[in-house]
């Protein structure tokens, strides 16, 4: 029995080790999938976001460069620049493909501004009031080159990307500050036709510049959050300013069920989970097998089989504990069979089975070898006087039932003798052949 439960308890860690290694296994391939495929979604993004940059730094660069048209004019001769201001705007913003507006500030005030309908209130504004647009007008200043600014919020309404071009009365010098050109780009355009807003509908996007100063660390497009692990990052230069770009994957809420990670697991569960069951039908059917052999089918008892293996184990244990073997047969057993019919035989095997087992203990073991031959194997019981008292009790529980079958009463009784480990003998065979002796001695009382 104990083999019995080892063999089960084992199979069942087998099989919870068999269900933890598919489970690792399965997230490992699962997660080198994922991880290929993540891989490959970062570099399309990369690439992405690269042809973004670039179409974001040709289209200012050369809008800033069809605008330094008029900074060169102004540097020039400031009287004739400002008369001529209205129609060298007009071509200007007319070649370039941003240009929103243009407005020229003497000092820090803004004097010209074309187109002037729909920007009136650009006219007259002193940068000095906004702290925002006055770090990049100053920094134009000093610095003495183009600067970008924003995107900014515009006095006249609106975002822009601002370029500054300062403009001196004595260059190269550049120490006679007169002023400084402020030409609008549309951002919003710019944004649309580089592919900018294309790209942060299918990816997370976000943009920071180091020429804004605000609470998100100069962030004026997408969400702050984009920055927190993204799975690209970049910064490039865009004139006297650095942008910072970062993309994430975007987890969409309406993926389908489907992915392919989830295809993997169903995959490998299933089929992992079939070829559990099959082992598991498999060892359950050895299992009913290996009862069946081990089973009379008649008595429900361990048969001769299953009793030379447990008696052969009790006489290898390496503690040698002590055991007796104790033969029984029944007597006149052919008669019932002869006159009452082989139902009859198998009525009062069945009932005498039962008995033997009411009679021991649940350490020892009763067998049916065959026929009406039984062998009761008592675990640690040696000593003669308890010997015979068992016996005794066996008898005793036969001769005290009445078998009754169709009418009749049997006449059922028992011969028993007994055999011990190791005062008798310590072989199998040797053990069987005393014990089966003493039966018969047992049994010539029963003749006479």
């Amino acid at each position: 029995m104990k083999s019995n439960w080892n063999i089960k308890n084992t199979f069942i860690l087998l099989c919870l080790l068999y269900v933890a290694i598919c489970i690792y296994i399965t997230e490992i391939l699962v997660d080198a999938v994922t991880s290929e495929r993540s891989e490959e979604a970062r570099s399309e993004l990369l690439n992405e976001a690269s042809l973004v940059r670039a179409n974001i730094e040709s289209s200012i660069y050369s809008d800033v460069y069809i605008a330094n048209s008029l900074a060169t004019v102004l540097t020039a001769d400031q009287t004739l620049g400002v008369s001529r201001f209205g129609s060298i705007a007009s071509t200007l913003k007319s070649k370039a493909n941003y240009v929103r507006n243009i407005a020229v500030a003497k000092d820090y005030t803004i004097i010209l501004v074309y187109p002037y309908a729909g920007n009136e209130k650009a006219k007259g504004f002193d940068y000095r009031t906004s702290p925002s647009q006055f770090q990049t007008v100053e920094q134009a200043r000093v610095e003495q080159e183009v600067v970008l600014a924003g995107p900014l919020p515009l006095v006249q309404g609106g975002n822009g990307l601002i370029a500054r071009y300062p403009i001196f009365t004595d260059y190269p010098s550049n120490e006679d500050y007169w002023g400084l050109i402020s030409v609008v780009f549309d951002v919003d355009e710019l944004f649309k036709d580089s592919g900018l807003i294309e790209l942060s509908e299918r990816y997370d996007i976000a943009i920071k510049s180091s020429a804004i100063i605000n609470d998100d660390g100069g962030l004026f497009f997408g969400e702050p959050s984009f920055f927190e692990q993204p799975d690209v990052e970049f910064s490039f230069d865009i004139l006297a300013g650095t942008w910072r770009l970062a993309g994430k994957l975007k987890e969409s809420s309406d993926a389908p069920l489907l992915t392919i990670p989830v295809v993997i697991r169903i995959v490998c569960y299933l089929t992992s989970l079939a070829l559990l069951i099959s082992v598991v039908l498999l060892f359950r059917a050895y299992r009913v097998a290996t009862k069946i052999s081990y089973r009379d089918e008649l008595t429900g008892l361990a048969n001769r089989r299953y009793a030379m293996e447990i008696i052969e184990k009790f006489i290898h244990r390496r503690d040698q504990a002590r055991f007796s073997l104790v033969s029984v047969d029944l007597n006149r057993f052919k008669y019932i069979n002869d006159n009452h019919g082989h139902e009859a035989g198998d009525y009062v095997l069945q009932e005498i089975s039962k008995t033997l087992v009411s009679c021991v203990r649940g350490s020892d073991f009763v067998f049916r070898l065959g026929g009406d031959e039984f062998l009761i194997l008592l675990a640690g019981q040696y000593k003669t006087e308890n010997l015979d008292k068992i016996i005794k009790k066996l008898k005793n529980s036969i001769d005290s039932r009445v078998f009754h079958y169709k009418g009749h009463d049997l006449d059922v009784s028992l011969s028993a003798g007994y055999a011990r480990f190791p005062a008798d003998s310590k072989d199998l065979d040797e053990l069987l052949s005393i014990s089966d002796v003493a039966m018969f001695e047992d049994k010539k009382g029963h003749q006479r």
